[in-house]
């Protein structure tokens, strides 16, 4: 009897693992918001918490999922009056770029019981670990460390099942007035990140009140939309910075008058100048 057999091809998996941590949070909690550069992932156990994804807004419940891709900006905060148990961890990998969609999906059977079954394993992996606390992740991986294998084969076997799903699958925004409003307002940011823009300027392009744009962006982001146009301006300077464009060429690109201009302003935001960031990521790749 011939035996002819098939490769299988590892299209999409998981490298790295950024962090864990299993939450409850109070009904007046709500988190400002962040961006990173790596994907991240929460199920809602117990409760009701709204988020925004890029510009969109979602409201989720028990057993839903909540993914959102690498560089967009996120938030969350609990809805109504009861607390909000939430399990989350970000990561990244290959082969998820164009094949996941962030957004917020009703989990399936499969997907919770791989969700449970991660969260069965970081007892394990930790040592021991308190159910209310932010779990670092300290220790290294090593390949007989079957806790970090399964924990990676579980979180795979979701990404895989959202793709299978697809975007049709996934839960629709909120579409409220203050929503719509927010959508609007970050489209016109991101379409002029390459300029300078005031209040003035952001509500003119969106035809909304000085009023209207500091409550909604109040309540979705805690922040004003000054500081919110600032970080995703930073944000697009660090792409820039990473594809190799020198601060010459992303300050005329980003419409600063110097490339000093621009070190002070992303210092200002950041902490660091450009110069010192492009040293950061040199010093970084070099202990890779």
């Amino acid at each position: 009897m011939d035996i002819n057999p098939v490769n299988v091809y590892s299209l999409r998996t998981i490298n790295q693992i950024f962090s864990i941590f299993h939450l409850t949070f109070s009904k007046d909690y709500s988190f400002s918001g962040e961006t990173h550069n790596f994907w991240e992932i929460s199920y809602v156990i117990k409760g009701k918490c709204g988020c925004t994804s890029g510009d969109k807004i979602y409201i989720c419940g028990e057993g839903d999922v909540v993914l959102h891709a690498p560089n967009l900006f996120h938030n969350m905060w609990v809805c109504g009056d009861s607390e909000c148990e939430l399990f989350t961890m970000s990561f990244d990998g290959t082969g998820f770029e164009n094949n996941l969609s962030s957004g917020t999906y009703p989990s399936t059977e499969q997907e919770k019981y791989s969700f449970m079954q991660i969260l069965d394993e970081i007892p394990a992996i930790f040592g021991g670990y308190c159910f209310d606390e932010f779990t670092h992740l300290t220790s290294t991986s090593t390949p007989d460390n079957t806790g970090y294998q399964i924990v990676k084969n579980h979180l795979e076997l979701i990404c895989l099942s959202l793709i299978r799903r697809g975007k049709a699958a996934r839960l629709t925004p909120s579409l409220d007035a203050d929503s719509k409003c927010y959508a609007k307002i970050t489209a016109f940011l991101k379409e002029n990140l390459d300029k300078n823009l005031t209040v003035d300027d952001i509500c003119k392009g969106v035809f909304e009140s000085p009023g209207k744009v500091k409550k909604v962006f109040l309540r979705f982001t805690g922040s004003g939309v000054i500081n919110h146009f600032n970080d995703m301006r930073c944000e697009r300077i660090i792409d820039m910075l990473s594809a190799g464009n020198s601060v010459k060429y992303i300050a005329e690109k980003m419409g600063f008058s110097s490339p000093y201009y621009l070190s002070y302003f992303f210092k200002r935001e950041t902490g660091m100048t450009a110069r010192e960031y492009l040293k950061s990521i040199a010093k970084t790749e070099k202990s890779e």
